[in-house]
């Protein structure tokens, strides 16, 4: 499987959001915005990674049950939902 890449504009302009936030906050003065955005940036893209490899782990384990899934006429979304957070917990993250 090819490694997932979120397009770089989208990251961009949600580290640009992250910045505008924080601006707002009397709590945090950002000496230095370019590498702040950088940073947001890196963590966005690492954070969004992350969260595509639990999806995928999840499918690729629902998808080992599908007939049993389709019998049971069980409620997929719910079920990968719930997935997602058994293996997010596993890992340490948080979703």
């Amino acid at each position: 499987m090819a490694a997932f890449r979120p397009p770089r504009e989208r990251i961009d302009r949600l580290a640009v959001m992250v910045e505008a936030a924080l601006k707002q906050s009397a709590a945090v003065t950002l000496k230095k915005p370019a590498e702040g955005r950088a940073i947001f940036s890196n963590a966005l893209a690492e954070n969004l990674r992350i969260e595509h490899d639990i999806e995928q782990e999840t499918l690729a384990t629902l998808q080992k049950h599908g007939q049993a899934i389709y019998q049971q006429n069980a409620d997929f979304q719910a079920l990968l939902n719930q997935g997602k957070k058994v293996i997010a917990k596993k890992r340490g993250f948080v979703l």
